[in-house]
């Protein structure tokens, strides 16, 4: 089989600097600007698609999410002018969703709400542009956390974390390794190299000191990316929420023996694949977020736990209020 671009860059890659961190390895197999998975928009998402999302079922999750804004509107004292921050949108449709709701529920709200959506990419944006045509004069394209102006807002996001890259480390006596890809004739494999000293080795090897004891050659994954995330965010949120829908699991709990390798998972046309290194670029790679570093990092940068809980309770909550209040004509 003829290799593709990525694959032949990502080779090139190797050769040239060593065996790559798998999380310069996932970054570009998703984000790559031109053959990336998400960052191309060729992503298929929904029933023909490699996976479902809550809003691929219907404009019901969208519509409970604006319940929950329209609460935190009001709790704010009802600001005349306020923004929604959604990142990791894909195509818009969770915003168009929210909007319509917002809309139809609240016209206060509804006016007193801009949208920001973080979107580096171009070919995303004009699927977003696409899909929000109706509410355009609302909506503001930032490419990144990093342009976009303190403000009060809700900054919500739905299965973002899980799509972040991931360092794999492999328990060997008392130590953590680094698993990174090398090039061999059959493809990409797994390399158990000493890893070079840097700023990104120093970082990992911090980051694993907090996890829970493990048995040799137990594998996981650790997200050097969550931290930067949060500190920019706490830059920008003047006032505000942040709502976070997303799996994962507590430390604890991704160190089962259940779990031994890890939660790094391969995903297309709703299967799993069984070689998160083939093919980087035409198929989803994910891990479950870890949920303890989460919570952990987040209060490092000042943020407060409202609250926590899984989504069947959550939606179901705000259910009660949705189904209960009055439709508007």
């Amino acid at each position: 089989m003829t290799p593709s671009p990525l694959e032949i860059l990502l080779r090139e890659q190797i050769q040239k600097n060593g065996p790559l961190p798998f999380a310069d390895f996932m970054e570009q197999a998703l984000y790559h600007p031109e053959w990336g998975y998400y960052a191309s928009g060729r992503a298929p998402i929904g029933k023909k698609g490699d996976f479902f999302t809550s809003v691929s079922v219907g404009p019901l999750f969208g519509a409970l999410i604006a319940r929950q804004i329209h609460q935190w509107w009001e709790q704010l004292d009802r600001p005349a002018s306020w923004t929604l921050i959604e990142q990791g949108a894909h195509h818009g449709q969770l915003a168009h969703d929210l909007l319509s709701a917002l809309l139809l529920q609240s016209p206060d709200c509804f006016d007193a709400s801009s949208l920001a959506l973080i979107e580096p990419f171009p070919p995303l944006q004009h699927l977003q542009k696409e899909t929000l045509e109706p509410f355009l004069p609302k909506i503001r394209w930032y490419p990144s956390l990093r342009q976009l102006p303190p403000c009060e807002d809700v900054h919500y996001s739905n299965e973002l974390l899980d799509a972040f890259p991931v360092h794999r480390v492999e328990k060997r006596g008392t130590d953590w390794i680094e698993l990174r890809v090398d090039v061999a004739p059959e493809g990409f494999v797994w390399s158990r190299k000493p890893a070079p000293s840097g700023a990104h080795t120093e970082a990992l090897a911090q980051a694993t000191r907090t996890l829970p004891e493990a048995e040799e050659g137990f594998q996981t994954e650790v997200c050097l990316a969550l931290r930067p995330w949060f500190q920019e965010l706490s830059q920008k949120l003047l006032r505000g929420w942040v709502l976070l829908i997303d799996y994962g699991l507590w430390e604890e709990e991704s160190m089962q023996a259940l779990r031994r390798e890890g939660t790094l998972r391969a995903y297309q046309n709703h299967q799993r694949h069984p070689n998160p290194l083939q093919s980087p670029g035409e198929i989803d790679l994910t891990a479950h977020v870890n949920l303890s570093a989460v919570c952990r990092i987040a209060l490092e940068h000042a943020f407060h736990m409202e609250g926590f809980t899984d989504q069947h309770r959550f939606l179901s909550s705000l259910g009660m209020i949705h189904f209960q209040a009055p439709a508007r004509a």
